[in-house]
């Protein structure tokens, strides 16, 4: 079965060079509004700034990556990449970073552009796809932060490039370079790859392939091995551990999965994870919480709160040893607080299914899905009134679900399910496993489902025209 889109495809010819610019002069534009109008410093500041970059200045100043931190889960905490990237940065530029990480994310997405004229270039109107893409703020909206969805753009379009041209070498290192940035988007390429694997096994015993295949598979082994090392136990996502000091303890992970059973809104958990852990619950966030639950459905709504209690009095007690400089590992009242929310969670699930198995997670995914995921300032703030505004939120919007619709009907397709089980599987991974989704997690497939529906869409077009 052939299903590459342009064999020996050139996405680096002098009229790309044209969307380059394009894509550079938008971000500029985008991000000057949000630097001029709403007054924000930029690259933007989050909460996890920190452990993106310090792991990675740990590094390059003593070797170690996350060396400074004094729990063990911000060794592994982040996949590397990005952490060297902005340590480094942090390194050589000192205060000025920031800019230069500017420069570099927007540099990026303005590559991505070249691999989206590369899919369209043999189309007449393929300025419209192109435009689209480097134009409207909804694929270009992160450039301004320091976390992984800034490079996503480039990062997630660069496989797909790789493999709709048959070239293995850049393909692995393109899943590879995925991996140490941002691992759960390879669930978007992966049955792609596997396809291609055990259709062109020919291709991939190549020796040159086989190489690169070994120094990848070494090193995704040892950055595994590493987390083991640090945490005591393998996670997919290493945050937790006994010797933290810190919220991400084991406990924390009980508490995430009671809330996963009835609650898809990050910010709801946060409220009484943080609350507990600064210990600024009150008595009224534990009364919201009671309504919320019988809203829900919830049925023993006084164990749950009663889990959230048990859960504060333990980072109270926690709080005050720290506060004394005693180093505490695990305790008796933290194994029995998981022992205690494992069952409610279990329980809740027992007698809530259709809650927890299916209302949830659907409308975690609907929650997603409504959002217009223009996260520009001034998008969001000063402008977000305006009549312009409302139509590219609605616009956004309409796209994503369009995309999603256009999938679904790729996906019934022979000749093409392969490429879109892997947006299918990665949106079941937040809806179900997930849950607790930030509006940032639907990013990735937001950048795959529009590349790759551009592209079989022109092939579509393209096989009919030759019949």
């Amino acid at each position: 079965m052939e299903y590459y889109l342009y064999s020996r495809m050139k996405g680096w010819s002098k009229n790309s060079w044209f969307w380059f610019a394009i894509a550079l002069l938008s971000v500029w534009f985008w991000n000057g509004l949000d630097y001029f109008v709403s007054g924000c410093t930029l690259p933007h500041s989050t909460a996890d700034d920190y452990s993106y970059i310090q792991p990675g200045l740990d590094f390059w100043l003593t070797g170690t990556y996350g060396g400074s931190s004094q729990n063990p889960s911000a060794y592994v905490q982040r996949p590397p990449l990005l952490g060297l990237m902005l340590g480094g940065l942090k390194l050589l530029f000192g205060s000025a970073y920031g800019t230069v990480w500017l420069i570099i994310s927007s540099l990026l997405f303005a590559c991505s552009s070249k691999f989206i004229f590369a899919f369209t270039k043999h189309v007449r109107l393929n300025w419209i796809f192109v435009g689209i893409y480097c134009c409207f703020p909804l694929f270009s909206s992160f450039t301004s932060y320091q976390f992984s969805e800034s490079t996503l753009p480039f990062f997630v379009i660069y496989p797909i490039w790789a493999i709709a041209n048959q070239k293995r070498m850049h393909l692995t290192l393109s899943c590879f370079l995925l991996y140490m940035l941002r691992p759960q988007a390879l669930l978007l390429i992966i049955p792609w790859l596997v396809y291609d694997m055990i259709t062109k096994t020919a291709e991939w015993k190549k020796k040159k392939v086989l190489l690169l295949l070994f120094v990848v598979t070494v090193f995704v082994g040892f950055w595994e091995a590493r987390k083991i090392h640090f945490l005591g136990n393998y996670q997919v996502h290493g945050i937790y551990s006994w010797e933290n000091k810190s919220l991400f303890r084991p406990p924390h992970e009980a508490l995430t999965n009671v809330f996963r059973t009835f609650s898809y809104k990050p910010e709801d958990f946060h409220r009484y994870a943080v609350g507990a852990r600064e210990g600024t619950l009150t008595a009224k966030d534990y009364q919201e919480l009671t309504e919320k639950l019988g809203k829900s459905g919830i049925s023993d709504s006084r164990g749950v709160v009663a889990c959230v209690k048990q859960y504060n009095a333990i980072h109270t007690s926690l709080l005050a040893s720290w506060t004394k400089g005693v180093k505490v590992s695990k305790t008796q009242e933290e194994e029995q607080f998981i022992k205690a929310a494992n069952a409610l969670t279990d329980q809740i699930k027992s007698e809530n299914f259709t809650l927890a198995y299916v209302w949830t997670p659907m409308k975690s995914l609907f929650h997603l899905f409504k959002m217009s995921h223009l996260h520009q300032h001034v998008l969001q703030r000063e402008w977000s009134s305006s009549f312009l505004v409302k139509l590219m939120k609605g616009l956004s919007i309409a796209l994503i679900w369009g995309m999603w619709l256009m999938s679904l009907g790729f996906l019934r397709e022979k000749s093409t399910w392969f490429v879109f089980l892997g947006p299918t599987l990665y949106l079941l991974y937040l809806g179900w496993i997930q849950v607790l989704n930030e509006d940032r997690y639907l990013y990735p497939w937001i950048l795959y489902s529009f590349v790759a529906l551009i592209a079989l869409s022109i092939k579509r077009k393209s096989n009919s025209e030759a019949d």
